[in-house]
């Protein structure tokens, strides 16, 4: 069985190569409206999948749920859900924001930075005390410099299903 690390690490290489580069979604069967991209490696397989309402607020955005859950040997041993409303717009400074992290194998609630801007853009990522890769939740927020100052949020909670040893 792998172990924390070795599960972590592959959670990085995924989420490098998956939706925080752009990469190409794929539909998933048995789930109308779920879009999403897998990674595999040997014994390990990750699925980043996600939905997002296809009516969006004209000032908000678009509401979204995902999940990213990663098997061993076709037996599920980690898992991340999130969910919130984040406008079209902000989509591609979210992505990098999300890869800052992920290109430096930085855990921070299995998002981005605490704090990452660009132009009037502000990614702020708030995980709740004590988060490990193994047991985490908090929140994430974009801001846009401007009168309203809000651009979405979105809450995530995660980890072990599997008694991993670190």
């Amino acid at each position: 069985m792998a172990d924390l690390k070795e599960i972590e690490a592959f959670f990085f290489e995924a989420m490098r190569a998956g939706y925080a580069a752009g990469s190409e979604t794929t539909k998933i069967p048995k789930m109308p409206g779920f879009k999403g991209i897998p990674y595999n490696k040997g014994k390990l397989y990750l699925l980043d999948c996600w939905a997002v309402s296809p009516v969006g607020h004209k000032v908000i955005g678009n509401k979204s749920v995902g999940q990213t859950i990663i098997w061993e040997n076709r037996i599920p041993v980690w898992w991340m859900q999130y969910s919130g409303i984040y406008p079209k717009e902000v989509i591609v400074f979210l992505r990098k924001a999300l890869l800052e992290n992920y290109s430096r194998n930085i855990f921070c609630g299995g998002r981005g930075p605490k704090i990452f801007s660009e132009g009037s853009l502000i990614y702020i990522n708030d995980p709740d005390p004590g988060g490990r890769f193994d047991f985490f939740s908090g929140k994430e927020k974009i801001l846009v410099r401007s009168e309203d100052g809000s651009s979405g949020l979105h809450r995530y909670r995660g980890g072990c299903l599997e008694i991993l040893m670190p």
